[in-house]
């Protein structure tokens, strides 16, 4: 089995549309669960009135003016917490909102064969990456949770799940043996629309979604 390797930091200090694409199909690893990014939301600069950024820096938004490769985990209406990467340049905020996963694996054990999911989608016969054949395990009853075959489509769903607060805020997803972002390999078709869930800058084409998240089912 091919051990997982951390994006490096060249990857998150690009262009956030360009990372948020790109995260499509990657895989988030924490703590021993792994899934992959189905879902993605770009928030750019002070002068995106949706971007937290826009309010100027402050102990909250100090991360998205740091180094690319940092997690900015915050709290929202009192009970859900978002997870984000901080992206592009040091000195200009901006970061990519994880909105959907599916989680592949638990405690190490993989649920799917990713290899199978990637020849769908090229057509190519292809090898196994991490995936441990007829390594099933149950699938997790999570409270108060709408989740199909573990796909957690909602920021507030996927910390929930993967145990993800504000005491991950400003983790290093570099050197972290723990959290961080890997490439399996996987290239998901995906779409880009409206992002939700603002008031503001609801114009921007600025959230990708895979096209059919049935394919990882």
């Amino acid at each position: 089995m091919n051990k997982l390797i951390p994006l490096p930091r060249e990857f998150f200090a690009r262009d956030t549309n360009l990372v948020s694409t790109e995260l499509i199909g990657k895989v988030l690893y924490f703590q021993g669960t792994t899934a992959i990014i189905t879902e993605t939301e770009s928030y750019i600069g002070e002068d995106d009135p949706a971007c937290h950024a826009a309010r100027g820096r402050t102990k909250r938004t100090d991360v998205m003016f740091g180094p690319a490769g940092f997690s900015y985990v915050y709290l929202i209406y009192g009970m859900y917490y978002c997870l984000n990467f901080v992206t592009e340049d040091e000195g200009f905020p901006a970061a990519t909102l994880i909105r959907g996963v599916y989680v592949i694996s638990h405690n190490n054990v993989y649920t799917i064969d990713t290899a199978k999911i990637k020849s769908q989608i090229t057509d190519e016969k292809t090898q196994s990456i991490i995936i441990r054949k007829n390594r099933r395990i149950m699938k997790f009853y999570i409270p108060n949770l709408k989740a199909s075959n573990l796909y957690l489509n909602g920021p507030g769903k996927l910390c929930k799940y993967l145990g993800i607060n504000t005491s991950y805020n400003k983790c290093d997803l570099i050197n972290n043996k723990d959290f961080f972002v890997s490439d399996i390999g996987l290239n998901l078709p995906y779409y880009s629309t409206t992002r939700i869930g603002i008031t503001k800058g609801t114009d921007k084409l600025w959230r990708y979604i895979v096209t059919d998240p049935k394919m990882l089912y």
